[in-house]
């Protein structure tokens, strides 16, 4: 059994909060971009999104879970409530969408996005 306690995204530093958001919304967009991140600062974002990622140091790569408990995991770590951007905007719109626009955080962006 997992004793660690669950990291937080508000917990993260700004900087990783901001570059995995960002990494979210380019890779939902299917853009391919580069990233001044490290291996370690993209694991402990990932954690918090699935708290089982399979790590493959060999190969330098991690894997997210996808589906239905990556999302139950997302659940009970981002503690939001969406506002009702998601009426207002396909998914499409709201990947281009600068959340500040809609008066969202980043973490209420992300919570709709995925």
């Amino acid at each position: 059994m997992d004793t660690a306690a669950p990291c937080l995204f508000s917990a993260l530093p700004a900087a990783v909060q901001r570059r995995f958001v960002q990494f979210l919304r380019q890779e939902l967009d299917g853009s391919q971009h580069t990233t001044s991140a490290s291996a370690d600062e993209w694991l402990q974002a990932a954690l918090v999104v699935d708290p089982t990622v399979q790590v493959h140091p060999a190969r330098g790569t991690f894997w997210i879970r996808r589906g239905r408990r990556a999302l139950e995991n997302m659940a009970r770590h981002f503690l939001v409530v969406p506002r009702p951007v998601a009426e207002l905007l396909d998914r499409h719109q709201l990947l281009r969408a600068n959340p500040a626009d809609y008066g969202l955080t980043d973490e209420e962006w992300l919570a709709l996005a995925l």
